[in-house]
């Protein structure tokens, strides 16, 4: 099977006026976490006053066990400059979100919980391959260090959806610029990761609505019940089939 595995991402953004945005200009391919962390901590500094000295740090990510539990790791993005206002004293309009697009929604004022709904959606031929959302805890930027993600899981290869991160606030005002990490994926594997990218094409977003739409009607499905609903009524082959049909070819 090789050393490597394919996996199909497209980027959308679901603003509440527009219906799905699902222009490609906006998004970059996820980004190896590791490669950024080995850029940022060299083993020869390039201002360290003596060339051939390097940082503890620098070691951490050659050790064996970091790089592989970091391997699979990448970075989204955030597509645009935004900046998040909370304010609990004002119950008439308790949130001001300054963005060129409407890409953020509230769940609760009361615990500062939003959601972005900047989206990847990822796919695999593999049915096997757990994808991870992470904190981005090795950036520090004001959105990683005053935000939490709420983590989770599930296998790509069985499931088709979008991944809408949900976040609580923990200061009153947050400030994101374009470039800056929201959060990070791990795919749990030890093969490589080969990213192609595709479009959504309408009947690939109708066959993601039925998928959320469903647990939806009927809640609280565990996720081995919707594996297997997926994979019996050809999910699986439908999607896949689709996908191919839409690269973009980067």
């Amino acid at each position: 099977m090789g050393n490597s595995i394919d996996v199909y991402w497209a980027g959308s953004i679901e603003t509440n006026n527009n219906g799905n945005i699902n222009n490609d200009l906006l998004f970059t391919s996820p980004k190896p976490l590791l490669q950024y962390l080995k850029k940022t901590y060299p083993l020869s500094p390039l201002t360290s006053p003596h060339p051939n000295e390097s940082t503890p740090v620098a070691h951490y990510f050659q050790c064996p066990a970091a790089t592989s539990y970091l391997k699979n790791i990448y970075i989204i993005e955030s597509p645009v400059d935004f900046t998040l206002e909370i304010d609990k004293n004002n119950l008439e309009n308790p949130i001001m979100f300054y963005c060129t697009l409407d890409i953020l929604k509230l769940r609760s004022f009361i615990d500062s919980f939003f959601s972005l709904s900047h989206f990847y959606t990822f796919f695999t031929e593999e049915k096997n391959l757990k994808i991870e959302m992470i904190n981005p805890s090795f950036h520090n930027t004001d959105f990683s260090k005053n935000t939490t993600l709420f983590e989770g899981s599930y296998n790509i290869g069985k499931w088709f959806r979008g991944i809408h991160p949900n976040f609580i606030s923990h200061k009153s005002k947050i400030n994101v610029k374009k470039g800056e990490p929201l959060y990070y994926i791990k795919f749990n594997t030890n093969k490589n990761i080969k990213f192609k990218n595709y479009n959504l094409s309408p009947e690939l977003i109708q066959l993601e609505n039925n998928n959320f739409k469903y647990k939806h009607i009927i809640s609280k499905t565990p996720l081995s019940k919707l594996y297997s609903l997926f994979i019996s009524k050809n999910y699986h082959k439908r999607i896949l089939k689709e996908i191919k049909n839409n690269l973009t070819g980067y």
